[in-house]
């Protein structure tokens, strides 16, 4: 199950956006940079596991877990997204070895854990996009127990989240995030440099979201041998 990951321009923009939120926001990107190494842990165990290096991608994981562990003087909403970052690869790990029972906490976990980091920091709402990646990693799960139910289900979830008419997650106090509200965050920053404006209007481009969303489904369903058992 790879792991599905935002487009390589919010990969690289999303900080920028947050920070260009105002005040709070810049001076929370400042203070997450100090966490940047461990940041990079979750690249560094993703790669170790998809070259099937299970034993020196578990040490690694076991290393990634003490330092977020060990961040006591990282903000709530930092500790929140260390948690997100390392949760994720903690799911590819046990999916990788088709333990599918801890594979799926860990992608619950992982969407939690933006939920909480956007509850204490509201200025992070664009990364409520990043939750619909873990109900498609869990549409991947249901797929290979042949859940076909439950499959459909989240890859419905998904497109509800993309057409608006589902939040993103739930944060804290039970109140959604939405694609309205991430539109909403964007709209805000007003007049951006042309580089991020192209960025923000690609995030925004819904041709281009429910595209990348179809692609997803067609590739889930190519897989060889793989037969869908439809309604």
């Amino acid at each position: 199950m790879p792991q599905s990951k935002p487009t390589d321009r919010f990969a690289a923009s999303w900080l920028y956006f947050v920070a260009a939120s105002g005040d709070e926001g810049r001076r929370w990107v400042q203070d997450y940079s100090r966490f940047q190494h461990l940041v990079d842990m979750n690249q560094d165990c993703l790669a170790l596991l998809r070259r099937r290096s299970w034993d020196e991608g578990a040490e690694h994981l076991r290393r990634f877990r003490a330092g977020v562990d060990a961040a006591e003087d990282a903000a709530p909403a930092t500790r929140a997204l260390l948690e997100r970052w390392y949760q994720a690869v903690y799911g590819y790990y046990w999916y990788s070895l088709d333990r599918h029972d801890e594979a799926r906490r860990a992608m619950v976990a992982a969407a939690d854990a933006i939920a909480l980091a956007i509850g204490h920091l509201p200025c992070l709402v664009p990364l409520a996009t990043q939750c619909h990646e873990f109900h498609l990693h869990l549409a991947r799960i249901a797929r290979n127990e042949r859940r076909w139910a439950d499959m459909w289900r989240h890859v419905d979830d998904v497109r509800a989240m993309f057409k608006g008419s589902r939040p993103f997650c739930l944060l804290p106090d039970g109140r959604g995030v939405g694609l309205d509200d991430v539109r909403r965050f964007y709209a805000s920053l007003g007049k951006l440099p042309a580089e991020q404006d192209d960025v923000r209007a690609y995030l925004l481009d819904d041709a281009v979201r429910m595209r990348d969303f179809d692609r997803f489904v067609r590739e889930m369903l190519r897989l060889p041998g793989f037969v869908v058992a439809y309604p």
